[in-house]
């Protein structure tokens, strides 16, 4: 099956995170595209509100991200990965409860942000679950496969999703879940966990080291400006194409499975070529490419153009995303990968809780659209130059 893809024999542990990771987007998939709908419709709440809790709720995953990867460095990938599975679905089927029964909004937001919390761990964790079992020089072939399966299932989750909020707003929550508790059977199953180096006492409780690392750091500082432009696709993006260009809501639903079917075609044959170049030289390109596709936003009009543009951010996303965790892998050692990872995601958090926030000011600020959409894609441009820095410093094998 999927090991005709790969150019080593993949583990029975690999098969876990693959069939894993597309149950687990499945669920998130089923749950997040419909959550602002859902409290729209149930409690009456302006977009400003929703967005007020999507940045608390940010703040809390950021948290709980690098906590969840400094545990699993030191309790066990499989231990971690499990707790955040099945306490995902433990808060989605109260928030399925609460919504047949007792109709509380403070309540209902809460276990939300938990569920949210659950999921954040979820990710740094499996991750660097994928570091422990491959070749350190094959990571970003598997790490690229088992994105394939992930957007599969953000494919399948808001399909299955709104048909389920169609009939059930209160079902919705409980699918979502079922699919986080099979998740949760497969790790439990047939995830053996035997590949990690697990920390010793005298090494668990710092995150002194990663700070000493000057290079990761500057890597952070440029990939958080890089965020701040890519998160534009499901927040400022879909803001300008309802509003600004006066783009029918059915077209805009669109950007989503757009976005996971090219990542499934492309994921692929963009890692054959890739994987034969330096990961900083591939971010320059990927970074450089969400720069000139989103510079291009506020000057399209018709339909076409606004779906090559969505093609074009999918394949910087598909060039990107890979290499950002294989440099990691680069950066870190087997003993701490889960704090890298950890940290780097607070860095993804925070960059697509504040990305949104900055575009939409820019764009309510600058009357002109095509100047708008250049300031938001200079993020973009200017950490392309930091990846291209990293790529003249750092000599073609890092490993």
């Amino acid at each position: 099956m999927i090991d005709k893809f790969l150019s080593f024999s993949p583990s029975k542990d690999y098969y876990s995170i693959f069939f894993g990771w597309i149950l687990s987007a499945t669920g998130f998939g089923i749950l997040l595209p419909f959550i602002s709908i859902y409290f729209t419709d149930k409690f009456s709440l302006s977009i400003m509100d929703i967005g007020y809790f999507f940045l608390l709720s940010s703040i809390l995953r950021a948290i709980f991200q690098a906590y969840g990867g400094e545990l699993s460095d030191t309790l066990g990938r499989k231990n971690v990965i499990i707790f955040a599975l099945f306490g995902r679905a433990f808060f989605l089927i109260l928030l399925f409860i609460f919504d047949l029964y007792f109709y509380n909004l403070l309540i209902m937001l809460l276990f939300l942000g938990l569920t949210y919390m659950f999921s954040a761990i979820f990710m740094p964790v499996t991750q660097a679950a994928i570091a422990d079992i491959v070749p350190e020089n094959k990571y970003l072939e598997a790490y690229s496969i088992i994105r394939i399966g992930g957007n599969l299932g953000w494919i399948i989750g808001p399909i299955f999703g709104g048909l389920v909020y169609d009939y059930s707003k209160s079902f919705y929550f409980l699918f979502s879940a079922l699919f986080s508790i099979l998740g949760g059977i497969v790790f439990i199953l047939s995830f053996s966990n035997k590949n990690q180096v697990i920390l010793i006492n005298k090494e668990k409780s710092s995150y002194i080291h990663l700070f000493k690392n000057k290079l990761f750091l500057f890597f952070c500082v440029i990939s958080f400006f890089m965020m701040l432009t890519s998160s534009q696709l499901l927040s400022s993006l879909p803001y300008f194409l309802k509003n600004v260009k006066n783009i029918e809501t059915s077209f805009i639903g669109y950007i989503f499975s757009i976005n996971g079917m090219t990542v499934i075609l492309v994921q692929y044959p963009v890692l054959k070529i890739v994987q034969k170049i330096n990961p900083f030289f591939g971010m320059f390109l990927g970074s450089l490419l969400y720069g000139m596709s989103y510079s291009l936003v506020g000057i399209l009009n018709n339909y076409w153009e606004f779906l090559l543009i969505i093609f074009l951010i999918s394949i910087a996303e598909t060039i990107v995303l890979p290499l950002a965790q294989s440099a990691i892998v680069d950066i870190s050692s087997r003993t701490t990968y889960g704090r890298y990872m950890g940290f780097f995601g607070i860095i993804s958090v925070t960059g697509w809780s504040i990305g949104p926030m900055i575009g939409t000011q820019i764009i309510g600020y600058i009357k002109s659209p095509a100047i708008s959409w250049i300031y938001i894609a200079s993020f973009s441009v200017l950490s392309s130059l930091g990846y291209f820095y990293l790529y003249l410093k750092i000599p073609k094998d890092t490993k």
